[in-house]
Formats: structure tokens, C-alpha cells, sequence
């Protein structure tokens, strides 16, 4: 079973690969080399010599939340795709495909089950990718997820083999779902208008918590920054409820409910990190063979060790997801947009894409699941 690796040089095995690239990139002080990761750390865009700017790509994975009842389907008409699908579940104990295309739909949308999902499914999603759009993969120049979907990231760039990424996001969402069993939470879309105090609401909602519930550490913080204008506040459940009942009072135009089991990066989510940490501490961390965008620093990562520690972090900081967009999208007028290809089920970061730049937009595909 053949995962679509960086390079046709570098392509990884699913289900046995388990060795350390060369170049000592096992080490945990180890940087990133080559004219392709350079010329990104300081978002600067070069590309790859020879290749014509507008035959690159940035391949993005979707997070928590895209995920639906039937989500595969489309995938298992690609060769090697249930060969994924086949491996997740002997790795997890379950049958994978069967939740996908059957659910329930309430079970698939609990933490510890729609991560692994999402994951798995983007990871087939990239088999078709690869039928689909032959030269997305060897002319990619960049990749982010957004929250799980960073793990999908850094497998597709080579720092985890398929089932280490698929073992981390397990324990990261069974110890997210453990948290979010304890402390009831939730998180919701908010659109403001051009008045609005989003920090006021935020202060107002913790207030009501103490006042009113008598918490002593409300929670109540923006977890995600998707375009302008728009963010995901997310918090103890009471603080939500406020925010719902109250957004008119502070400019926010509307606010929606995610369809997620807990408050998800917050401060809430530091016992799930610390579950996290010691996963990733048995683990192996390669040198990613492009630039991943971080979810917490935007920019990618310059050691394998900052990436460990970003990973734990964004489960309880601000997805800066509009400022990542914004970076991989800049270009100078007479620069053409590269491709930007969704790999994974739904089609919301194209949405936020063009929210963001329609200019990229316009160069956007999404790979049907």
C-alpha cells in the first residue's frame, strides 16, 4: 500500500514503513534543508526551479467538523483507497469505513471518532489527488491543517508515517473527548460587523460564569481566526449560551454552534495536551520534506523539536488560520497564484480561501470524498 510521498523518490509504505529518513533528520535539533523549505520560512515565494509559478500547489487539510455520514464513498473508485481505510481499522480496533459511509451520525461526529476518520479519509483522499491531479503532489511547495487536519499535514510531508499520525490523532482525540466528558463545552461561529467588541463579549461571558454559576476560571477565548470579520469563539458551555443569547449586544451579527463535543483550543484542553506530549515524546519526528504552516506560529516550523511542542500547543491556542491563508496566498501583482487543492471530506477551507483572496480562489479544487 503506496502513500503519495513529497518526491516519487521519497514514497512511503502505509502500512510497514517505519524507518528514519537519512540525513539524520530523526534529531531532535535537526533543520530542515533544501531550497524548497528555505524559501519559505520567511514567506518569501520562489518555488521550485524550473517549475512555472503557476503550476504549484499547497495541498490543505480539513479539521473537525467537515466530516459527514457517507464520506469515502467516492474514494473506494481509486486503486489502494480501501487499502486504507482496511489498515485504519486493524490499527484502530474498528471498523473505520463501515462509520464513515454507514455512522451513525451521531457517533461519527464524537471527537474520538471523527478525528481518526477525517484523518484516514484525507489520507485516501490524497490516492485520488494523485490520479486526479498527477502533478499536484510532486509541484506542492507548501501544506497546513487546519487543527487534526495539521497531523494529515505532517504525515503527507514525510514527519510521520501513516500509522504514527493515525496513532497520535487517536490519542489526541480519545483524551480531548476525555476532557470534554468532564467539563461540558462547545464552541460557535461568530460574524461581526465592523462595530463589534469581541473582547467585551468574551469578558461579559466570563463574567456571567462567575456571577451567575459561580465558576472561579471561566473560559471563554477565540480558538479560531478563519477570515475577516469572522472567528470561532469557543468555552465552558454556560459561556456559549451567553455569547448565543447575547451576541446583538456587542456587534456580532450571528453565531452558530459547531457541531464538536467540547471547547476545543482553550485552556480547557491543557490535560488533553499533556496526553499529547507523551505520546509525541515516544514517537519519531522526521524533518517534513516541505513547509508545514503552523497552526499556532503560522509560519512552518524550523525543528523537528518546535514541531512537537506547536503540535501540543495549538490544543489550546488560536487556530491562526486567516493569517496562514494570508501567507500562502501573497504574491506580487505580476506573480501568478499556484493551485491550492482541499484533500479531505468537505469544502470549507476552499470557502475561507475565498473569503480571504478570491484571486487564489479562482486556482482552488477540491478532491470529492
Amino acid at each position: 500500500c503506496r502513500f503519495p510521498g513529497i518526491f516519487n523518490s521519497t514514497k512511503r509504505c502505509l502500512a510497514t514503513e517505519t524507518s528514519v529518513p537519512s540525513n539524520d533528520s530523526s534529531s531532535a535539533e535537526s533543520k530542515p534543508t533544501g531550497p524548497q523549505y528555505e524559501a519559505h520560512t520567511d514567506f518569501v515565494y520562489r518555488g521550485p526551479e524550473g517549475v512555472d509559478p503557476a503550476d504549484t500547489s499547497y495541498i490543505l487539510f480539513p479539521g473537525q467538523a467537515s466530516q459527514f455520514v457517507g464520506m469515502g464513498s467516492k474514494l473506494l473508485q481509486f486503486p489502494r483507497t480501501k487499502e486504507v481505510f482496511e489498515h485504519a481499522s486493524e490499527v484502530l480496533k474498528y471498523d473505520l469505513l463501515k462509520l464513515c459511509l454507514s455512522g451513525p451520525e451521531r457517533k461519527l461526529a464524537l471527537t474520538q471518532f471523527s478525528q481518526p476518520a477525517i484523518f484516514v479519509t484525507s489520507m485516501a483522499a490524497l490516492l485520488a489527488l494523485e490520479e486526479l491531479h498527477p502533478d499536484a503532489v510532486p509541484r506542492c511547495i507548501g501544506t497546513a491543517g487546519f487543527s487534526v487536519g495539521e497531523f494529515a499535514a505532517y504525515t503527507f510531508a514525510g514527519t510521520f508515517t501513516f500509522e504514527e499520525g493515525l496513532r497520535l490523532v487517536q490519542v489526541r482525540a480519545q483524551a480531548m473527548q476525555s476532557v470534554s466528558d468532564q467539563i461540558p463545552g462547545g464552541m460557535t461561529t461568530c460574524l461581526l460587523t465592523a462595530d463589534a467588541d469581541i473582547g467585551k463579549a468574551m469578558k461579559a461571558a466570563r463574567d456571567h460564569c462567575q456571577t451567575k454559576h459561580a465558576m472561579i476560571r471561566p473560559v471563554c477565548n477565540v480558538a479560531s481566526h478563519l477570515y475577516a470579520r469572522c472567528v470561532v469563539l469557543a468555552g465552558h458551555r454556560e459561556a456559549m449560551q451567553y455569547i448565543q443569547q447575547h451576541h446583538k449586544d456587542f456587534g456580532i451579527a450571528s453565531c452558530k454552534p459547531l457541531e464538536v463535543s467540547g471547547a476545543f483550543h482553550t485552556d480547557l484542553m491543557y490535560p488533553a495536551a499533556k496526553t499529547l506530549t507523551r505520546a509525541l515524546n515516544k514517537c519519531t519526528i522526521r524533518v517534513p520534506r516541505i513547509p508545514v504552516y503552523s497552526n499556532v506560529a503560522v509560519k512552518p516550523p524550523r525543528t523537528v523539536e518546535s514541531i512537537a511542542k506547536l503540535l501540543v500547543k495549538q490544543m489550546h491556542s488560536s487556530v491562526k488560520w486567516h493569517q496562514i491563508v494570508t501567507s500562502l496566498t501573497r504574491r506580487r501583482s505580476d506573480t501568478p497564484q499556484p493551485n491550492v487543492y482541499e484533500v479531505g471530506p468537505g469544502q470549507q477551507l476552499g470557502y475561507i480561501l475565498q473569503k480571504i483572496n478570491n484571486k487564489a480562489y479562482a486556482k482552488y479544487a477540491n478532491v470529492p470524498v
